[in-house]
């Protein structure tokens, strides 16, 4: 790889190491996103990465390797051909191949998929996986009880990362930083989420719904900080905290109200595939909480 590349890769890496786990528990579940699953050349233990799920058709399903053989998962390959693919909740065991990236085939994936390569490609390349005719076993780690194993994560681990980079403004705009008090401790909590900022108003579509412990604290104590960008480039860049009185509305249509927001904004109407996945597996449903910002 070139200087460039590297410097490149090395930034994709630290954002997919926090993206990555959270969206690796609901990939496979999803229309969006499949999960792979190969064997570590240097550890010999199953190795998981979430893709852009691509068409799968006559039991060959394709994928795109973004950074193609630079790719940790492709060197996997390499070395060991045998892969599971988990589709829809359903793991399918399979041969993979790495492909040279060709226009006709890429034709075939979705605009998310094709994003992919534009983006952040380094070398891109196709992954052809011939799937086996019977289905694989179903692994023990994908048990009910999922969303209380991966909340713990997201909140001790993932959220305080991200919600570092949001306050130092190195997040993209999709992003905004929320500040509630708790409603046992007092104390001031804050929490990335996504950037509902409309003007003088922020919209919050909590996936949990009530049970989220936010919401909580909000229907505790209504007052909330928040830190965000203009969602829209022409409304400018800066950012800057603003306090706001949030009101839960239970009566809106939390998901219509989704789709308008995403309007125009590809990363707000991605990590809407997470809230919805997250309800889905929570058995919940999505909250709409408008928050009124103070002028000043």
């Amino acid at each position: 790889m070139t200087p460039n590349q590297q410097r490149r890769r090395s930034v994709a890496m630290t954002f997919w190491r926090i993206v990555n786990p959270p969206t690796r528990a609901v990939a496979g579940r999803t229309s969006w996103w499949v999960v792979l699953e190969t064997t570590g050349r240097r550890s010999g233990t199953p190795r998981r990465v979430p893709l852009a799920r691509g068409p799968i058709k006559d039991s060959v399903a394709w994928l795109i390797a973004v950074h193609g053989t630079h790719a940790s998962f492709a060197r996997n390959i390499a070395a060991n051909p045998r892969v599971r693919l988990n589709v829809h909740g359903r793991w399918h065991a399979g041969t993979a191949s790495i492909r040279p990236l060709d226009d006709k085939t890429l034709r075939r994936f979705n605009a998310y998929a094709r994003m992919g390569p534009r983006t952040m490609g380094i070398d891109p390349q196709l992954l052809r996986i011939d799937l086996d005719e019977q289905p694989a076993q179903e692994p023990r780690g994908d048990r009910p009880g999922l969303v209380d194993r991966l909340l713990p994560v997201q909140n001790r681990v993932i959220n305080p990362l991200v919600g570092g980079l949001i306050d130092r403004g190195l997040a993209p705009p999709t992003y905004a930083l929320i500040e509630t008090v708790g409603r046992r401790t007092g104390r001031h909590r804050r929490l990335p989420v996504a950037n509902g900022l409309d003007g003088d108003t922020f919209w919050l579509i909590a996936g949990l719904g009530d049970k989220a412990s936010y919401v909580r604290n909000l229907q505790a104590n209504p007052r909330i900080r928040i830190k965000a960008r203009p969602a829209h480039l022409r409304d400018g860049v800066r950012m800057r905290w603003r306090s706001g009185t949030a009101h839960p509305l239970p009566d809106d249509d939390a998901r219509a109200r989704h789709r308008q927001l995403g309007r125009g904004r590809p990363g707000y109407r991605l990590d809407g595939i997470l809230l919805r996945s997250l309800a889905a597996m929570a058995g919940s449903d999505m909250l709409t909480i408008r928050v009124d910002l103070d002028h000043g």
